[in-house]
């Protein structure tokens, strides 16, 4: 019924807040009698009978004379409900039949189709695993419009707490179809505060993602903890960088998991503490060469060579130096000399078991591991000498084909100070070899790499491929 049949406006709920009158005409005598329509007495359109038992339900949280049925509902009520009072509970099921399909955005508050109640009450009674199903399947029974899941969260009728609840469904919801089924479980029942679920759509919108991929679920879920970016960042490592040392051993196999944050910490700093402790003390010879930078010149392969790195400094099978200046990483403070050794480490780095080749980069990521860093890096993107999205791949592939500078002064045997001298340059321009032009990277200069090595020969160091 839309229309009071008394007054013959619509139906609304101003002071009354019942169900079996009008309040738009009911008066209040003094002696405190009421007088009103009652609308039990006009007939009202039939309703299904499977629907019945779901309206009970519903309005047994309203009906003031459904004392016994109400306590039956709330006891089977899921406990996300059992601090709210029965008008919140009501509000709920409210504002979710307001949002299914067929119901007037203009329609008075009051007006609810039967089957649109029924279903909403449906969802309250099998929460949270039907507002899950309700968020994701999108079933023309029961599925919500595209813009309704905002609408009911920002809904101010639904209770605060409930609405928090409802936001951690649909947040879970958005991102499982996008993990593979492992990891999508694991981020249902572990998934951090909102700053890192945003970043995990932001990747996941940024075509990171493949349903049938677990290293790259993995790698999402990692890069949207905060405390794994912010230990990869000190380090100076990538995310996929520091699952292959996982892999590999030097990190416990439990160490990043959601349950493991604080272990995944402790062997962190520790190994920190034990490259600052077994590094030389004397003065960086002039010779030496930024660790990450000698790296990236020397090892040319697809997967990572961090491991077996990490672990000659550590036992003491390189030389190494650490400034113990404030540096942007770990690394990028640790300084080398003795090239031959280091290739010779890189050598030995094993191949990843995953293919972790493929994992995303971010944009920091990748211009340190090229060393062209985020503005020479995205100058060289849009000159098409890499590839995105960036990965170990793709870096692969763009040190194939290109040299920076940086790179070629560190493998000219002759250069002892490390850098790209005047004569080097004057050289390759009296052959007629040129950087190629980049736009906006100052000084940076790329190199293809068949043009050097020819002209150089037996005086540049191999790189490890």
């Amino acid at each position: 019924m839309k229309d009071c049949p008394g007054c013959k406006k619509t139906l609304s709920s101003k002071f009354m807040g019942e169900v079996w009158c009008c309040d738009r005409c009911s008066d209040i005598t003094s002696e405190g009698e009421l007088h009103a329509v009652d609308l039990r007495d006009y007939p009202q359109p039939l309703v299904d009978e499977h629907l019945w038992d779901n309206l009970d339900f519903a309005t047994s949280f309203v009906d003031p004379t459904a004392r016994d049925r109400r306590l039956i509902s709330r006891s089977s009520l899921h406990a996300d409900f059992v601090g709210l009072s029965d008008g919140e509970i009501f509000e709920a099921i409210f504002a979710m039949a307001r949002l299914m399909p067929g119901e007037a955005a203009n329609a008075s508050r009051l007006q609810i189709r039967a089957e649109n109640l029924s279903a909403a009450a449906e969802v309250v009674r099998g929460w949270p695993t039907s507002f899950e199903r309700l968020i994701s399947d999108g079933t023309a029974e029961m599925g919500l419009s595209k813009d309704s899941p905002r609408a009911l969260l920002y809904n101010s009728r639904v209770c605060g707490t409930l609405r928090g609840r409802m936001k951690d469904i649909v947040w879970t919801s958005a991102v499982q179809s996008t993990l593979s089924p492992d990891r999508s479980i694991e981020f249902s029942r572990t998934h951090g505060p909102i700053h890192e679920y945003r970043n995990l759509r932001r990747w996941i919108n940024r075509g990171a993602s493949d349903p049938g991929s677990d290293e790259l679920s993995s790698a999402l879920l990692l890069r949207a903890r905060t405390d794994i970016r912010k230990l990869t960042a000190s380090i100076g490592i990538s995310i996929p960088s520091l699952m292959s040392l996982v892999d590999n051993g030097f990190f416990p196999s439990n160490a990043l998991e959601e349950s493991s944050r604080s272990q995944l910490a402790a062997n962190a700093t520790a190994m920190v503490e034990d490259l600052l402790k077994n590094s030389f003390s004397i003065s960086i010879p002039k010779a030496a060469v930024r660790l990450p930078r000698a790296v990236g010149a020397l090892f040319a392969a697809n997967h990572d060579p961090w491991g077996v790195i990490l672990d000659a400094l550590l036992t003491g099978q390189v030389e190494y130096w650490c400034t113990g200046r404030s540096q942007s990483s770990i690394l990028e403070g640790i300084y080398v000399q003795d090239l031959d050794a280091l290739s010779s480490i890189l050598s030995k780095a094993p191949i990843s078991r995953r293919p972790l080749h493929r994992i995303p980069l971010s944009l920091q990521e990748a211009g340190f591991l090229t060393r062209l860093q985020e503005t020479g890096l995205g100058a060289a993107t849009k000159a098409g000498l890499i590839a995105t999205p960036f990965n170990w791949e793709s870096i692969a592939n763009f040190r194939s084909e290109y040299e920076p500078s940086t790179y070629l002064s560190v493998r000219y045997i002759p250069n002892v100070r490390k850098v790209m001298t005047g004569e080097m340059r004057a050289s390759l321009h009296a052959e007629g070899i040129t950087p190629i032009e980049m736009q906006r990277t100052g000084v940076l200069t790329v190199w293809r790499r068949c043009q050097v090595e020819q002209f150089f020969a037996g005086s540049l160091l191999p790189r490890v491929k």
